[in-house]
């Protein structure tokens, strides 16, 4: 089911301490603004030898937009701003979904067809992780498609349980008589992206990256799920 998209915005404030014109006091006054239920702000930042990067976003609805200009022009902090129809645009989406990591490629999951060998599948752990999804990590996932940063998808992995017989198989029964194991995966120790693939169906994409080994692929490809 498509959820509607919520209208709003993302506002960035970076500091750098080797730019002679960044100021830390107006990079702390962002973060301080008083911001309300229905928001959300965060910080990130990193040392790297002598030198300190950090980087606040803040992300609200609309009707916090003027609120937002009007505390930063008091202060005279400097912002960039994207909205969220920029941020949650398929086109753009896509452009940050991050490379796949190594032993893995990124393809293009057409969600129909997925779903229809989900309905047939008798082994799957998905189901479970949209549970999880709704309960505890939709709203990481949305702040992920709104911060406007690089975004990981989710690792999904297909045992057709035939092993040397699968195309044999295929070849004599037919792609829509194999129910192979699905399962989705978290493969990085700092997101919980093995829900990405629930917040871009959401959206409405019909077709959601993922990353897949090469077994995956190959039993993927025969299912004509890429």
């Amino acid at each position: 089911m498509i959820s509607k998209v919520s209208l709003g915005s993302t506002y960035k404030v970076q500091y750098n301490s080797n730019d002679k014109n960044a100021n830390f006091e107006k990079f702390s006054a962002f973060g301080d603004y008083p911001y309300t239920e229905g928001s959300l702000m965060t910080l990130k930042d990193k040392f790297k030898r002598d030198n300190y990067f950090a980087e606040r976003i803040l992300i609200v609805p609309d009707s916090q937009d003027k609120d937002v200009e009007a505390y930063c022009k008091r202060y005279g902090i400097e912002f960039v701003k994207h909205t969220n129809d920029e941020l949650l645009n398929p086109q753009n989406v896509i452009s940050r979904i991050e490379n796949a990591p190594r032993g893995y490629t990124k393809v293009n999951l057409d969600v129909e067809e997925f779903e229809k060998l989900l309905n047939r599948t008798k082994e799957s752990n998905v189901k479970g992780c949209e549970e999880d999804y709704n309960k505890y990590f939709k709203q990481e996932m949305d702040f992920m498609l709104k911060s406007g940063d690089k975004i990981p998808a989710t690792a999904l992995f297909i045992d057709s349980n035939l092993y040397g017989d699968f195309d044999r198989f295929v070849n004599l029964y037919g792609a829509k008589n194999v129910k192979p194991t699905i399962d989705f995966a978290q493969i990085s120790p700092n997101h919980h992206e093995h829900c990405m693939y629930f917040a871009l169906r959401d959206l409405g994409m019909k077709k959601v990256p993922v990353y897949v080994n090469e077994n995956s692929y190959k039993v993927g490809h025969k299912l004509g799920l890429f």
